[in-house]
């Protein structure tokens, strides 16, 4: 029979460490309480108008909770963008694997990409607003934001290439980029200056978008 000795933890080390824990779990939380009031408060009014004040108390906190957990409010910028980038990835490796069903016809694969863009315009309006303007006194700001359309980009493209057998095989690819580049620039539009005829709202904008982008692929409904 063989004997295993048995692990003796020092004295105290168990309940340090799940005293670790708690307060790793009360910043998280701390932390993920401003950045939802942050998305909440950035449907009104840009990154520039935003005080620290005002951002704790919506999130029923402190100032200095804030600064328990950021350097100061470019920082907390930096790690917003970040975070919604990451959801913006997420989201868009959902849509694509559920729209990669090679029986869901072609128009159809494109209508869902193109709803897919949209809805992330419109769910995440005025963040993006806040952020696009922040951008131009910012260099390099919206940088995750270009991160998750240039991946979302890409793996269209690895889904939708393949089906464009009437293009040259060297153009397909960049046809659905440039494709998406309009499209992503459509609602970058609607969303900062709203000239129309279509607003970002209406439901015709996906319907028209995702013409378009058929049309530019010539792909038929």
């Amino acid at each position: 029979m063989t004997l295993h000795a048995r692990r003796v933890e020092p004295h105290g080390a168990a309940e340090d460490g799940a005293a670790l824990r708690v307060v790793q779990r009360r910043a998280e939380a701390t932390r993920d309480a401003l950045l939802a009031a942050a998305m909440r408060l950035l449907r009104s009014r840009d990154f520039d108008q935003l005080s620290i004040a005002e951002l704790a108390a919506e999130g029923g906190l402190s100032v200095g909770s804030f600064y328990g957990r950021f350097r100061d409010k470019e920082a907390f910028v930096a790690l917003l963008q970040r975070r919604v980038a990451d959801g913006w990835i997420a989201d868009g490796d959902r849509t694509l694997a559920v729209a990669a069903d090679p029986s869901l016809p072609t128009v159809r694969l494109i209508g869902r990409i193109v709803e897919a863009v949209v809805e992330v315009f419109r769910r995440d309006e005025g963040f993006l607003r806040a952020s696009l303007r922040h951008q131009t006194t910012h260099p390099g700001a919206s940088t995750p934001l270009q991160r998750a359309g240039r991946r979302f980009a890409e793996a269209s493209a690895d889904v939708l290439a393949p089906r464009l057998a009437h293009l040259p095989p060297a153009q397909r690819r960049l046809r659905v980029r440039f494709a998406l580049q309009v499209v992503y620039g459509t609602c970058m539009n609607a969303v900062l200056n709203d000239p129309g005829p279509i607003r970002l709202a209406e439901r015709r904008m996906t319907r028209e978008l995702a013409r378009t982008m058929a049309g530019y692929l010539r792909v038929q409904d």
